[in-house]
């Protein structure tokens, strides 16, 4: 299997994340071992590397990451303090997580990756440009709106603010120097379909629509890169770095993106609007509604029951000091 047939059936967004990624391991795997060691930082719960290695089965993986789960090949811990000895894998990437790294934390991140690697290091992450950072701040804000929360990953890419390119590249170890950067996923592309993902969101829809869109993006070829890069793709192996062709977008690039985004904002909050007006449907935000009534049904009950025990009308024990408790 080719890395282009690989994670098709997976959805889009991450079919092209994850097929990126690949494609470096597989290009770098004529230098490694016959059955290479892969850790991947920060891939909760496992679904890169389990992906890969049943399609390319010669590749051993262990999966590391915060969450504490008691998952097969799966290691609980933050990818700034990683527990693995001096070049225990011949391989280590880390696949969209390095936005969600503290900006103070970023620089032992990554000497932490090029420290537990023998060979081949990828980070593949979201850069910072302009018009990146205003498209993702445009969504969050009409995640915020729309669903009354922030949006569940975006929010710490505007809160710690993506990396920068050039940071990435200074800080970078001296021990892996890096041998090519590669630019992945054209951000207008990236903008439109997280548009239409947030929109169909509103209507708490999975229709056919969105499966058979879905489906044929993942198959398509990721789309290429014209004016500014969602991601970027940094290689690095120990050895002499080569020349990299690496030029910043111009700040003005990537307009046409932001002009969609903020269209894409706009649909959602009418929508959102629409549905809350009907007053019924199975959207998220009604659902959200049904979940603030039933808080407020049990704090109301709670109350009824903290009057009782003040009249004395309960035994007086254990459900007196647990109903006290609630109300603090």
């Amino acid at each position: 299997m080719s890395h282009e047939d690989s994670f098709s059936h997976l959805p889009a967004d991450t079919a092209h994340r994850f097929r990126a990624v690949a494609s470096v391991l597989l290009s770098e795997s004529g230098t490694l071992p016959a059955q290479p060691g892969l850790l991947d930082v920060g891939g909760y719960p496992g679904t890169f590397a389990r992906e890969f290695t049943q399609a390319f089965p010669r590749w051993k993986s262990v999966t590391l990451d915060r969450p504490e789960e008691d998952l097969p090949d799966y290691v609980s811990a933050g990818g700034e303090n990683i527990p693995f000895d001096d070049g225990q894998f011949d391989a280590v990437v880390s696949i969209d997580t390095f936005e969600h790294i503290p900006p103070e934390n970023r620089s032992q991140f990554l000497n932490e990756m090029c420290r537990v690697s023998r060979g081949v290091v990828v980070l593949a992450c979201p850069v910072y440009h302009e018009s990146t950072a205003a498209v993702e701040q445009l969504y969050n804000e009409a995640h915020k709106s729309a669903f009354s929360r922030p949006h569940p990953w975006l929010y710490e890419h505007v809160q710690y603010g993506l990396p920068r390119a050039v940071d990435i590249l200074g800080e970078w170890p001296v021990s892996h120097p890096i041998k090519a950067v590669h630019g992945s996923y054209e951000l207008r592309e990236w903008a439109a379909y997280h548009g239409l993902s947030m929109l169909r969101q509103v209507r708490g829809e999975a229709d056919n629509a969105w499966r058979g869109y879905d489906e044929a993006f993942a198959a398509a070829p990721t789309p290429k890169v014209s004016e500014v890069p969602y991601r970027m793709l940094f290689v690095a192996t120990p050895g002499t770095a080569r020349s990299l062709d690496h030029t910043t977008p111009a700040a003005d690039a990537g307009s046409s993106a932001v002009e969609m985004a903020r269209l894409f904002t706009r649909l959602v909050d009418a929508e959102a609007r629409a549905m809350n007006a009907q007053g019924a449907g199975s959207g998220p935000i009604i659902i959200e509604q049904r979940i603030k009534d039933a808080l407020r049904a049990n704090e109301q009950k709670i109350d009824e029951l903290q009057a009782e025990a003040v009249k004395g009308k309960s035994g007086g024990g254990l459900l007196d000091k647990i109903i006290g408790r609630l109300g603090k």
